[in-house]
């Protein structure tokens, strides 16, 4: 896991966190690393690089999400079919909730792209917290949809339609809606929008254009804006939360796979997995400002509060 300085755009350390890390999540002091190439997350506290911690749980950690309330972090694993619950302050992990293998009720068949035998079960990848806690919301790649778990039962209750091949899953600020990114699959499944889903009723709202496999998304702190980035085309477009109106778009350079936005809503920071750069954008006037490049295939960006 790089760090990296966003007033002198430099590299101020490298610290060592597993195989493949693909996933970053701050918990309160800790920031979790998920591994998408090892069956452990690390945690790195914020204040001290060097004492890093391995927590194992599951076969392909992949999504990660904090639940501040229950002080705990979700962890979607990829091929085990379920999402584990980890204790920042026990370092371990602590429950199980075990999806059920048939996903979305009116579409049962994984698309043709996932029947392989080693990619069966739905193959969660991303996951979002509804706004009260009730509600976690899981991404699926095999099965393509959203896994719903009651938190207060610690049930799976009716999955979503989805999209195929989803990356990012974002809960509106209200909790209303439901913002789901999807890069797509074979020819005859090809994405280019945004996916707004009503969170009560799984009915897709819109379908908002961004550019061909749209593989990330972020929204600022107050809901207002919404960005979102296309790896094929190599663009960031910002929406305005309320119309779905488009506010900007910039070239930002194939191969684009990650996103996230600084605190005050200013900066967009992009990492791009073909080229090893991170890319920084002017959000106001969307244009690149900055880069840094020497990375290997960035996966995940994250800004420190």
């Amino acid at each position: 896991m790089a760090i990296v300085d966003g007033d002198t755009e430099t590299v101020v350390s490298r610290v060592p966190v597993g195989q493949n890390p693909a996933m970053i999540e701050l918990a309160g002091e800790t920031i979790f690393v998920g591994s998408s190439g090892g069956g452990e997350i690390a945690a790195v506290p914020v204040n001290d690089w060097s004492l890093v911690g391995c927590v194992p749980v599951g076969t392909q950690p992949l999504g990660l999400c904090f639940d501040e309330a229950r002080k705990c972090v979700y962890v979607a694993d990829y091929h085990g079919g379920s999402v584990h619950v980890v204790d920042p302050a026990l370092g371990s992990m602590v429950e199980t909730f075990v999806l059920s293998r048939t996903g979305y009720h009116n579409r049962t068949d994984p698309p043709a792209c996932c029947r392989e035998s080693a990619a069966t079960g739905r193959r969660t990848v991303a996951l979002a917290l509804a706004p009260d806690g009730s509600i976690l919301y899981c991404a699926n790649y095999g099965t393509y949809d959203i896994a719903r778990i009651d938190l207060r039962t610690g049930a799976e209750i009716e999955a979503f339609d989805g999209v195929v091949g989803p990356r990012a899953l974002v809960v509106s600020e209200d909790g209303k809606e439901l913002l789901l990114a999807g890069a797509g699959g074979e020819e005859s499944e090809k994405v280019d929008s945004l996916y707004v889903i009503d969170a009560a009723t799984g009915k897709r709202l819109h379908e908002v254009f961004v550019g061909l496999a749209v593989v990330d998304l972020c929204q600022v702190r107050d809901g207002s804006t919404v960005y979102a980035i296309a790896r094929d085309e190599g663009v960031l477009v910002g929406f305005n939360r309320e119309t779905w109106s488009e506010l900007g778009r910039v070239d930002v350079g194939v191969g684009v796979d990650s996103l996230a936005i600084s605190a005050d809503g200013e900066t967009v920071y992009i990492g791009n997995g073909s080229t090893g750069d991170l890319l920084i954008v002017d959000a106001a006037s969307y244009t690149v400002s900055g880069s840094v490049g020497g990375f290997a295939n960035p996966k995940d960006v994250y800004v420190l509060p």
